[in-house]
């Protein structure tokens, strides 16, 4: 049986190294002339597929329609170096088997015995061919053009009779259709860099976690150490998996596969990892990341091949499916003598080069200068930022790409400029022009206390310009580490605080000088007998007036020096030194009971400052204004702790600097000491201004006469000695009378008009008596529960009954529902609890406060709604349960809330008493802000 006929590879066989050179008039041979035509033949090819590319280099589209398919004009150049030229369109409309009975073609034979599913595209006028089915992409079939070359031997031997001819090949193009698998299964036999990189993966950063339950350095650390785990991972994975691929490049470039020793530094890096270096190691696993991906991105634009072997399409293209005519088509892979190709090579050689370098220069820095290098983001490549500053100056060479083949690798910005000889500009940054840059790495600050770097990095900022702020927080959930606030927060709060200083020292000073004047009045009236030094609950008048004197003087002396100073932190310090507000209410008490004894001889035509003085709250109210600045700062002090810092401003990241325009912000453990660093997208910082200090107020007259100019409280002679004066002169009139008869008038005139008297001052005493109930109920009902507490209004788990039973009713629920918050805010302030319990302490406040402001606000609509009188008696121990309720509703949407239900009310309020009321109750709110 005769050989099959086989398709001619030519570059496939031996290569011709030799060839007969001729003489003059040499006898030439057969194999003389073969051997030298074989010989130009393979260097034709050898130049073509070397020197030019191998492929489909333009043209030659599969286009279907109803009946038919088209192959376009083009050209193409395959593995053995023929050069495939298809001049023109043509359509083909019928098929015909292709079966083992043509030439046979190796790569057709994946077995080496079965030839896959071929037909062959031909036309019409084919004897042998069928109509292509219609549409003629109903079938879905992949489109092979095969340049088959064969040699056929024309000689007819009979016997010994041969004539030499010679054999004759010819080359003769056909268009085959395969399946799609088969197809596949034809190209996969050859996978160029490009090829093989498609299979690398894209690797990603895992970006840490943070969260609110961030309150410690040590949780802050383990975020990092994770997130720096699985890079490690995924990098683990994809090296091994580039380590098998890329065997021949990496022994090319390295000398040996160097996959195993790069899995075992990344190891090491990453046993490092401390609480101090976390994130300069995150830092460095997102380099490599970058760098992976850029390597695989270059190696997908490598499309070139050095020295491409004949076998992969040694005499076919794949011209694309049918159905998808961009799917399984042979591309174009250019020579490595091509510019393009011969740079994307050199690049992707470059970054696998820096994946090892980055390996081999990462360190932990110990250095202690702080620096600012401008930078870009990470929209941009890793090569194209500055140098960061946790790996050895030598990598300057191996950074960037563009610059190291210009031997500029000094140009490079970065930590280390002046460590690796860097140019003018990669030394002094900050010198020149920065408007190019749209990011800062700040470095050399960890590890350092954290007051000298935000100083440090503060003047860096103002000296240089630069556009962005800085920060600091502790990685802790307690206040007392935090080493970084400001002086004072000041606020409307403090002016407020300041008028009111000024209000009670006006009080003050104008009752001193009224006791004086009236100490003077009551000893002259004394001298002259318009009054006597003795009245009923008093044993001496005068005595008791200077005693007031005295302890007005005492009380001014000592709070004069806190209440005028212009700055509050000056009022804190001295009222610390003088104690003045210490047991002031009891003192004030005291002149009360004084001021009130003295009412037989003592008639107010107006309210008197030491009358004034003793109703006033503005003490009181000096205090809460402290607790409520005391609070916000609380709040404010808040924020500067990492696990609300998180939840307040989710933008937070990690960038080894920060944006233009953005915000560096600083951490640092509870020593003080700088762990890390976080970037804000815009700016953020606390003003640290001087505490401002305040004008003063003018004092009266302003709007009224100076207190010594006015009587406010008149002298008044007593109506018993009246009484007496008057007896007497009667008396004297009747003389007429026996003196018995005159006793007796005498006795029973003067016992009716002790009863008369008595009388008048039961009235008047009950009269006084109710009025300062009223005042006094009032006054404690809208301020202060301590006094209502301490008369067992409220506190006692039942409240005196006022007659209404439902307001009795939501006065007790309002009571209770206060308590409740009292006990969750207690709660939530407790340090040794765990942070889930606090958490849901935190939660359960917020309801229990909207629970209670919408308590509170029932409470009052009844209030008004029944007219109830809040001024005295048990309607003024349900005010008080009110405010003291109101004062702890401050969860921003039940104090929203509230202040609604008390606007529309305000308007609705009858009496005096229920305004008040109202009115005391929306300032309460106002003030807790």
């Amino acid at each position: 049986m005769a050989d099959p006929i086989k398709v001619l590879q030519l570059l496939g066989s031996a290569p011709v190294n030799t060839y007969t050179v001729f003489e003059r008039d040499q006898v030439l041979t057969h194999s003389q002339l073969n051997e030298l035509g074989l010989y130009l033949n393979q260097q034709e090819r050898l130049t073509r597929t070397n020197l030019i590319g191998v492929g489909l280099v333009s043209g030659l589209n599969v286009v279907p329609d109803d009946s038919g398919i088209s192959i376009t004009p083009g050209l193409g150049v395959t593995t053995d170096g023929d050069l495939v030229v298809w001049p023109q369109a043509v359509r083909f409309t019928h098929s015909k088997p292709y079966d083992n009975k043509q030439p046979l073609y190796a790569p057709f034979y994946p077995d080496g015995k079965t030839l896959i599913k071929l037909l062959e595209l031909t036309d019409d006028q084919d004897p042998l061919g069928t109509a292509l089915p219609t549409p003629a992409n109903a079938q879905d079939w992949a489109v092979i053009l095969l340049a088959e070359t064969t040699e056929v031997d024309p000689d007819l031997c009979i016997g010994d009779n041969c004539d030499n001819l010679g054999r004759r090949a010819t080359a003769k193009l056909r268009v085959l259709l395969a399946q799609p698998e088969d197809a596949k299964a034809l190209r996969d036999t050859f996978k160029p860099v490009s090829e093989r990189a498609r299979a690398l993966p894209d690797l990603l950063a895992t970006r840490p976690k943070l969260s609110a339950s961030m309150v410690n350095t040590a949780l802050f650390m383990a975020s990092y150490r994770d997130a720096c785990t699985e890079v490690l991972n995924s990098l683990n994975d994809a090296l091994k998996q580039f380590g098998t691929d890329f065997a021949p490049e990496l022994q090319t470039l390295f000398g040996l596969n160097p996959v195993d020793a790069w899995q075992l530094r990344l190891k090491d890096i990453h046993g490092q990892i401390r609480i101090g270096n976390a994130q300069l190691t995150y830092g460095f696993f997102k380099d490599m990341v970058d760098t992976w991906n850029a390597m695989v991105d270059a190696l997908l634009d490598t499309t070139a091949i050095l020295l491409p072997g004949a076998s992969a399409f040694p005499k076919h293209l794949l011209l694309g499916r049918v159905r998808d005519p961009a799917d399984l088509r042979t591309a174009f892979f250019p020579s490595v003598a091509d510019t393009g190709a011969r740079e994307a090579a050199a690049r992707a050689g470059f970054l696998v080069r820096k994946l090892q370098a980055q390996m081999d220069h990462f360190i932990v820095p110990d250095d202690s200068t702080v620096r600012v290098t401008p930078s870009m983001g990470e929209e941009v490549a890793l090569e194209e930022r500055a140098i960061p500053w946790y790996y050895k100056p030598d990598i300057s060479t191996q950074w960037n790409f563009r610059l190291s083949q210009r031997q500029q690798a000094d140009a490079n910005l970065g930590y280390r400029a002046t460590d690796y000889g860097g140019t003018a500009r990669a030394r002094n940054p900050l010198g020149s022009s920065i408007a190019g840059y749209e990011m800062f790495r700040v470095e050399g600050h960890l590890g350092r206390e954290v007051g000298q770097v935000r100083e440090e990095l503060k003047t860096l900022v103002a000296d240089n310009n630069l556009p962005f702020k800085v920060h600091a927080v502790l990685a802790h959930n307690l206040r007392k580490f935090i080493r970084i606030r400001p002086q004072i927060r000041y606020t409307d709060l403090h002016r407020f605080h300041y008028l009111l200083r000024q209000d009670v020292a006006v009080r003050l000073d104008e009752s001193k000088t009224f006791t004086a004047r009236f100490s003077d009045n009551v000893q002259e009236a004394v001298q002259k007998k318009t009054i006597p030094d003795q009245v009923s609950e008093l044993s001496s008048v005068t005595q008791a007036v200077e005693t007031v004197r005295s302890d007005i003087g005492s009380l001014t002396a000592r709070a004069l020096p806190a209440l005028n100073q212009t700055r509050y932190t000056g009022y804190q310090q001295e009222t610390q030194t003088s104690a003045w507000n210490e047991n002031l209410g009891s003192k004030l008490q005291t002149l009360g009971d004084v001021r009130s004894k003295l009412g037989e001889v003592a008639r107010n035509d107006i309210v008197s400052p030491i009358d004034s003085l003793i109703q006033t709250t503005h003490p009181l109210w000096l205090n809460w204004l402290d607790d409520l600045i005391a609070a916000r700062d609380e709040r404010e002090d808040d924020k500067l702790l990492l696990s609300r810092f998180v939840s307040d401003h989710p933008a937070l990241d990690h960038l080894g600097g920060t944006w233009r325009g953005g915000t560096l912000v600083l951490l640092y453990d509870d020593a003080g000491t700088v762990v890390g660093d976080f970037a804000l997208p815009y700016p953020y910082e606390e003003v640290d201004e001087p505490e401002p200090e305040e004008p003063p107020l003018r004092r009266p007259p302003l709007l009224r006469p100076p207190i010594a100019d006015i009587r406010p409280i008149g002298i008044v002679r007593p109506i018993k000695l009246d009484l007496d004066t008057m007896v007497t002169a009667q008396i004297g009139s009747q003389f007429a009378i026996t003196s018995k008869a005159l006793s007796d008038r005498i006795e029973a005139s003067t016992k009716q008009f002790d009863e008369k008297i008595q009388a008048v001052n039961v009235d008047v005493d009950n009269r006084l008596k109710l009025q300062s109930s009223s005042v006094e109920g009032l006054v404690k009902g809208a301020f202060s529960t301590k006094e209502a507490t301490a008369a067992g209004v409220v506190g006692s788990g039942k409240l005196i009954a006022t007659g209404d039973t439902l307001l009795d009713q939501l006065a007790q629920d309002v009571d209770y529902k206060r308590q409740r918050v009292q006990g969750l805010i207690d709660l939530a302030s407790r340090t040794d609890i765990s942070t889930e319990e606090r958490s849901k302490a935190q939660s359960m406040l917020s309801k229990a406060q909207g629970e209670l402001g919408t308590a509170v606000g029932d409470a009052a609509e009844h209030v008004v709604l029944s007219k109830t009188n809040t001024a005295s008696g048990a309607g003024a121990g349900v005010a008080a349960i009110l405010a003291q309720s109101t004062m702890l509703v401050s969860d921003a949407a039940a104090s929203r809330t509230l202040t609604t239900k008390l606007g529309s009310l305000q308007t609705s309020a009858g009496d005096t008493s229920q305004k008040v009321l109202i009115g005391t109750l929306q300032n309460l709110g106002s003030l807790r802000g």
